[in-house]
């Protein structure tokens, strides 16, 4: 099957099973060569092998790393040599070259280089397995390739700890419990920094994605995501009008359709409009045609009905794929997200969704609220307690003498004072 993944929802699910099925068979596989350069150089065929089938059957970062996990795994413990452990690094090494092939070619370079100084197998293998993830970063600078990284990491370091104990039978158990211990560890950094870091924050200057305005001014942006929502969306457009404050809603294209005059009300009365997608799909797991579809689909209709052509995107739950933040830069968008959540998508008290918000707020702040959406999807959920806590942050922040801005006038204003040209200079 070749060309881009057109199942949604379970079939989506289902050709993603076949795929981590399938490569774990085709790891699993073992021929009759057990000798040097011959069974290293058929170990990276394997890894590599399985990337490119991948990428036939849906050319998405998210395939190639679930073919990764599979034949990795079944390299590693194979069912028919009744799950007798083999080493995984050929195999790694001959996904990575095909799917980075210079972060693949500077991982191996540093292997060399360890082993020749520490003269081991074992820390080199390491070493280079604990780099990987942050490489892959720097050189692609999408989530994707950092995943990809983790998941070597993860069988590398797990394979790499009973090779540093020459005396690997004695310590078997306790070996067994370092070796869970490591890959615990590993996926409980990776979670943390992932998620905290990247997703909210992310790494490095990002000149494409927004998350935060200038510090030098006591400005923030309301923005509302979801939306437009028959039972929240007026409320909130009658607290803002009643303080006379604007915002900018991130909406979503099917609520565009089935509720436009809201969408109407929210442009005519001053606020700024955003893209959402069109379903509230996450990104990371669509196929190319479905993100350009999601994305494009929203924009004809939040055009087509209030008059705007949104030059702004947020991703669902902040997170985007490699394609799809390549081609909003080509669409000539901007991606917003934001530095501080209110997280009443949790439906938490007002109190607490204020407090929240009112502890972590600074100069610049974007501020996250709903006024739609539940726990998992873009409808459904209970936005009272944000419409209970929204005045009292608004006020709060209006006697701290902060000034309210749209994304737009955040963005000029930030442009204005050159603070994203000067801290590229000073990180340079």
């Amino acid at each position: 099957m070749k060309g881009p993944l057109h199942g949604r929802g379970v079939a989506g699910v289902i050709i993603y099973g076949y795929v981590l099925f399938f490569s774990w068979l085709w790891g699993a596989l073992n021929f009759p060569v057990n000798e040097g350069w011959k069974e290293a150089l058929l170990a990276a065929a394997k890894g590599a092998a399985a990337v490119c089938a991948a990428r036939m059957i849906n050319d998405t970062g998210l395939t190639m790393t679930i073919a990764l996990i599979g034949v990795l795994i079944g390299q590693a413990w194979s069912p028919l040599l009744r799950f007798r452990e083999r080493p995984a690094q050929w195999t790694a090494w001959g996904g990575l070259l095909l799917f980075a092939p210079l972060a693949g070619g500077l991982a191996l370079l540093a292997a060399l280089v360890v082993y020749y100084l520490a003269g081991s197998v074992a820390i080199a293998q390491l070493a280079v397995a604990l780099f990987l993830p942050f490489l892959l970063w720097q050189l692609k600078q999408f989530d994707i390739y950092a995943i990809f990284g983790l998941v070597i990491t993860v069988i590398l370091t797990y394979q790499a700890i009973p090779l540093l104990n020459p005396d690997r039978a004695a310590l078997r158990k306790r070996l067994r419990v370092r070796q869970a211990l490591a890959v615990l560890l590993i996926i409980f950094i990776a979670f943390t920094v992932f998620f905290n870091r990247y997703v909210y924050q992310g790494f490095g200057k990002q000149l494409d994605i927004i998350r935060r305005g200038t510090g030098e001014f006591k400005v923030v942006a309301l923005t509302f995501d979801d939306g437009p929502d028959p039972v929240y969306t007026p409320i909130i457009l009658d607290i803002l009008q009643e303080y006379g404050i604007p915002a900018t809603f991130f909406m979503v294209g099917r609520h565009v359709e089935q509720y436009p005059e809201l969408a109407r009300r929210v442009a005519r009365e001053g606020h700024s409009l955003g893209s959402h997608t069109w379903s509230h799909r996450s990104l990371v797991p669509l196929s190319r045609d479905h993100t350009r579809q999601e994305i494009v689909r929203a924009h004809e209709i939040i055009e087509k009905t209030t008059g705007v052509a949104p030059r702004f995107f947020r991703p669902p739950r902040g997170v985007y794929s490699a394609y799809s933040r390549d081609y909003l830069k080509k669409q000539g968008y901007t991606m917003v997200l934001w530095d501080v959540t209110s997280q009443d998508w949790a439906e938490l008290p007002a109190h607490r969704i204020a407090a929240g918000v009112l502890h972590h707020v600074d100069p610049g702040s974007i501020l996250l609220f709903h006024d739609s959406g539940s726990l998992i999807t873009a409808e459904g959920g209970n936005r009272n307690n944000t419409l209970k806590a929204l005045p009292r942050v608004i006020e709060e922040l209006l006697e701290q003498g902060y000034h309210f801005m749209t994304i737009d006038e955040l963005v000029i204003l930030t442009g204005l004072t050159g603070e994203e040209e000067q801290e590229v200079q000073d990180g340079a």
